[in-house]
């Protein structure tokens, strides 16, 4: 039931499936996806304020129906709440041995957030500006970023004017 959600926006979706899945040989079916969102809005109406702003372009791909030549790839992602945007990218390439690129930047108020998404008892304050990037290889036989270092990972935050409190 989709009554409580406003949605506002362009969309665009062209793309193909084509073969069988297949668990026991391991194979998917080919398939290429391409997905755009642009200038929307998102509003559930159990929730004070929209995401609004929101552009992103995905695209999905796999030629040959080997899982570890599938391509996802958020090209470019962009929302803004109570006008503080969120911004990024994700990359990620294979199914066992995945390689992963990813770069998201956001800023927030947490007086916002507390109010987007309110548990009893908290109260949270401040600014947050963060920035996350990620790239390397994930193993999944190994559970593993490869040669058990990692991927590298640069993690920033900034926090201001902050109160965390929990009764």
């Amino acid at each position: 039931d989709l009554k409580d959600i406003e949605t506002q926006g362009d969309f665009a979706c062209n793309g193909y499936v084509k073969g069988v899945y297949d668990v026991k040989s391991n194979k998917v079916p080919a398939f290429h996806i391409d997905l755009k969102v642009m200038d929307a809005m998102f509003k559930y109406s159990h929730l004070p304020k929209a995401l609004k702003k929101i552009n992103f372009e995905f695209f999905a791909d796999n030629i040959d129906g080997n899982p570890e030549h599938s391509t996802y790839n958020l090209k470019t992602f962009h929302a803004e709440m109570n006008n503080e945007p969120i911004h990024g990218s994700l990359l990620v390439k294979g199914q066992r041995n995945m390689q992963v690129a990813a770069d998201f930047k956001l800023k927030a108020d947490l007086a916002e957030i507390e109010k987007m998404f309110p548990i009893k008892g908290l109260v949270l304050k401040g600014l947050v500006n963060a920035e996350l990037k990620v790239n390397g290889v994930y193993s999944d036989s190994l559970k593993l970023f490869s040669n058990n270092k990692g991927p590298t990972f640069h993690v920033d935050i900034k926090v201001t004017d902050a109160l965390v409190k929990y009764n």
